[in-house]
């Protein structure tokens, strides 16, 4: 089902990267679409055992959940999420989720 309207946040706060709302045409059915910035922990010993030729840990990840049309949530439930290793690969990557899902064709 295709979205009633979508609403992007045009001054996200940190660590978010974007965020938008998006409504479906069952009322009171929200969706938040949230990229933010994931903070990991270099001095883990993980990190500490990563050669150079290693892949590069994910750093943004984008999360799609249940929220009130002013995007606020009380529950931890992910419909859908992906993670990005740097940030313009993650605007890109959400604004491909939000297209989806107002299109209608991201489907939980």
């Amino acid at each position: 089902m295709k979205a009633r309207w979508v609403l992007d946040t045009l001054w996200p706060e940190l660590p978010q990267v974007d965020c938008t709302i998006v409504a479906k045409w069952w009322p009171w059915d929200y969706y938040c679409v949230s990229t933010t910035r994931v903070w990991q922990d270099t001095s883990a010993p993980i990190y500490k055992s990563v050669n150079g030729n290693s892949a590069l840990p994910r750093q943004y990840a984008t999360h799609v959940y249940k929220c009130d049309k002013n995007g606020r949530s009380d529950v931890n439930h992910f419909y859908y999420m992906k993670e990005y290793i740097d940030s313009g690969l993650a605007r890109r990557g959400h604004k491909e989720v939000v297209e989806l899902m107002e299109k209608g064709r991201l489907k939980f």
